[in-house]
């Protein structure tokens, strides 16, 4: 919430010290996000040497992950934040591949939600029983 407020300076902190918690707790497939915004935190409180350290390593673990069992909104909001953190450092080839990708991702999700619904409606469970 701190990082959607722009309260960096505040959110970066936190993110520190909880995300090792999050991962041990089951969170692990939001790591590469939750890296993602301590990166953006760090690009806006200017500690860009950090933020380049910590997008990097983000992209690479989104890299790794395996597309069957990914969440694709996830994957999506990973992007796009690393899109935000590298047009903030200046990179603008690593942006736009990011900005792209989180396209590409977002409608995967759209499309995988779409088939959800069909088959809800295909099994009788599109709309709650009266």
């Amino acid at each position: 919430l701190l990082t959607v407020q722009g309260d960096f300076a505040a959110a970066a902190p936190l993110l520190e010290t909880h995300l090792p918690e999050a991962i041990a707790a089951g969170l692990a497939r939001t790591g590469g996000s939750l890296l993602a915004d301590l990166a953006w935190c760090w690009a806006n409180t200017g500690d860009i040497i950090r933020a380049r350290a910590l997008a990097d390593q983000a992209a690479i673990e989104v890299l790794a992950e395996d597309p069957a069992h990914c969440d694709l909104d996830e994957r999506a909001a990973l992007h796009a934040r690393l899109a935000q953190v590298y047009a903030r450092l200046n990179e603008t080839g690593l942006a736009t591949r990011h900005g792209d990708a989180a396209q590409a991702a977002w409608a995967d999700d759209a499309a995988q939600r779409r088939l959800w619904a069909a088959r809800l409606d295909e099994a009788g469970l599109g709309t709650p029983p009266r």
